[in-house]
This record gives C-alpha cells, structure tokens and sequence, in this order.
C-alpha cells in the first residue's frame, strides 16, 4: 500500500475536485428538464502502473484521457473515483496531507455530506450546499487570471430550454457546452462580459 503523503502529493500536483452538470434528461411527462449535479474526484497521470496501485487499493475506474501521435507526448489516464463511497474514503484519507488541493478536498466532503442514497431528490438545503459548493470550486479551478464566476446554477429550469421543443443531440451538447463556460447567460440569450 502507498503512503498518504505519498498519494496526497500525487493528488496536489496531478488530481482534481470538481462538481459539473450531469447530462440533461427529461421527466417522465417529457417535457420538464432535469438539470443535476455530480461531483467528479480524479487523478490524471501518464504512468499507468501508479494509477493501477491506487485502483486496487481504494477502487475507481481507469481510462485513457489523451492519446497523442505527436513526438515527445505520451497517453495520458486518468484514475476517476466513480462512486460516493470511494470518493469518501479516498479523500478522507488523503485531506490530512494536502497543501495545495486542500480547500477543493474538503470542499469535496462537504458536498459528499449531501450525497443521497436510493435516487432521492435533494433538499432545498442540500440544494443550496451543492450550489455554493459547485460555485467554490468552478473559482478555486479557475485557470489563469479570469474574473471570479457569480453564479452557477440557476435556480430555476432555464428558459434556454424549452419544454415543448425537443433538441437535437448536438444542438443540446452545444448550448449545455455554452453554458458550462459560463460564456452565454441563458435567461439573457446573449454573452456575459467575463
């Protein structure tokens, strides 16, 4: 078994926290969006045999991110910790031992603190941890010197989306895509000045 410190430091350089939208279904009357939240806890390396230890240890899944034909690069996997009770587990044991990841880490418990068992619907106050926490997360990933996001999640089904018109696959992936770049706000229909 590795060491934590060892695994922590992996972890700081190479792993990520985050919280993104899961893809967008329909209720059962078809018409009524739902838009979730999933937390994504992962480690990204071109090592494989690493990422194969940690796999037998705490569990996970295991796939290649990046196969690159140029000269000099080699494929890229990443260890993905799918369900809540390996994230749970994974970032218990390592949160001690963070220095650069810490917040995201413990960000991350805190949002599993929420995770519901049985396919429940979140509470309103759940709703509202998830949502903060999502925001927190999205500003302290952040890459480069972009301004701070305002929002995340709206809190009401968007009107970007309407009910009674089905999208096409790529039309949807487009406008979902727009608006996890925080590019295009949905209830203004036009770009947001970042």
């Amino acid at each position: 078994m590795l060491d934590p410190r060892y695994i922590a430091g992996l972890f700081d350089g190479e792993g990520c926290v985050s919280v993104c939208y899961s893809r967008l279904r329909y209720r059962v009357d078809g018409k009524t969006p739902i838009m979730a939240l999933k937390i994504v806890v992962l480690i990204s390396n071109t090592y494989k045999p690493i990422l194969e230890r940690l796999k037998r240890t705490y569990g996970g899944s295991i796939c290649r991110t990046r196969r690159d034909e140029r000269v000099g690069h080699k494929t890229g996997w990443s260890l993905r910790f799918t369900s809540t009770a390996t994230q749970k587990r994974f970032l218990k044991v390592i949160v001690p031992h963070l220095i650069i990841k810490r917040r995201q880490a413990k960000l991350g418990m805190l949002y599993l603190t929420t995770a519901l068992i049985g396919g429940h619907r979140p509470t309103p106050e759940q709703w509202k941890i998830r949502t903060k926490v999502a925001l927190e997360l999205k500003n302290l990933n952040r890459r480069g010197l972009s301004k701070p996001r305002k929002h995340f999640v709206p809190s009401r089904p968007s009107k970007a989306f309407n009910p009674k018109f089905r999208y096409g696959k790529r039309e949807l992936h487009r406008r979902m895509k727009r608006m996890r770049n925080a590019r295009w706000h949905p209830e203004r229909n036009r770009r947001v000045q970042r």
